[in-house]
């Protein structure tokens, strides 16, 4: 017998069919963990450790998964009726950002960043069932971004019917001319 993604338990604990939410202490922006990220993937942009930069450095446009990945490690599970090794199958399949506006206001960095999370879709896939997430991230109730990210739980099924919010989502930006694209890998392993 596959496990089994208890719908029910993960509705009621994450919010998918009562609108609420999981959050943690507001997390301070400030400039060392802006630049530490950027350090870190790494990204030697001049303009993400510029200090004498008037509004303060430029904040790396993926830095919201750091301040997410907290909130991410906390709920990981909850309400699933997973065991530890079944929340182990879990992989990241999909991961949609939004910026509201840039990271690299004075009225940002230094300040505390509120993270909301809750279940906005579960579903099957012939792999297993999948969950997707939507964080919010904000400063005194000014959206800065906001994220969907999925997972898929390999050989786990869904118990119940697949689930999704009616909260829209931006379509994908228009696709770019090839002659624009940019290869990330340029060799085979």
């Amino acid at each position: 017998m596959s496990p089994v993604l208890e719908l029910e338990a993960l509705c009621l604990m994450q919010g998918l069919d009562r609108g609420g939410r999981e959050d943690v202490d507001p997390q301070l922006l400030d400039t060392r963990w802006a630049m530490g990220f950027a350090a870190g993937i790494p990204d030697d942009n001049p303009l993400f450790y510029a200090t004498d930069r008037d509004g303060g450095v430029v904040v790396h446009p993926l830095f919201p998964v750091a301040a997410e990945w907290q909130l991410i490690m906390a709920i990981r599970g909850n309400g699933t009726g997973l065991s530890t090794d079944e929340v182990r199958r879990g992989i990241h399949v999909g991961h949609d950002l939004i910026l509201h506006q840039p990271l690299d206001t004075a009225g940002t960095t230094g300040r505390h960043v509120h993270l909301t999370v809750r279940t906005v879709a579960v579903g099957r896939h012939r792999a297993g069932a999948t969950q997707t997430l939507e964080f919010v991230g904000s400063t005194a109730d000014t959206p800065l971004w906001r994220t969907r990210m999925t997972s898929l739980y390999l050989g786990v099924e869904l118990d119940g019917e697949p689930l999704a919010s009616d909260d829209p989502w931006p379509d994908s930006p228009h696709t770019l001319d090839a002659s624009h694209v940019v290869p990330l890998a340029t060799e085979t392993s």
